[in-house]
């Protein structure tokens, strides 16, 4: 037989399908209609794939938080030396505080994506 990696009607069973894995027929069988076609290859591409896209994401969770690190840090600084405007002061304190948050949040996203 010549045709590709797939599930295939069992030559010796015409009621079930039997795994072809290219070069012979397996062990594995399935009764009924065939299922999808996805071959051990392919879900091996397919979690690749998906481990890369989480790396991706990780690494822009990690610049994210470390950009919202570095706005956070200038934000409370500004803070600090506004102290004679209470209105710039509280204003800066805030938008500080709105950066550590999100430099936690994107942090966490790290640990979710690289942890997968």
């Amino acid at each position: 037989m010549t045709a590709s990696p797939g599930w295939h009607p069992d030559p010796t069973d015409p009621s079930q399908m039997r795994w072809w894995d290219g070069s012979q027929w397996t062990a594995q069988v399935f009764y009924g209609t065939a299922p999808l076609q996805v071959s051990p290859a392919a879900m091996r591409e397919t979690h690749q794939e998906q481990k890369r896209i989480n790396s991706q994401k990780a690494a822009a969770s990690m610049k994210t938080g470390c950009i919202a690190i570095g706005g956070a840090i200038v934000c409370g600084i500004i803070a600090i030396a506004a102290s004679n405007s209470m209105a710039a002061g509280i204003t800066f304190a805030l938008l500080a505080a709105l950066g550590l948050l999100i430099a936690l949040f994107s942090f966490s996203r790290f640990l979710v994506f690289y942890m997968q």
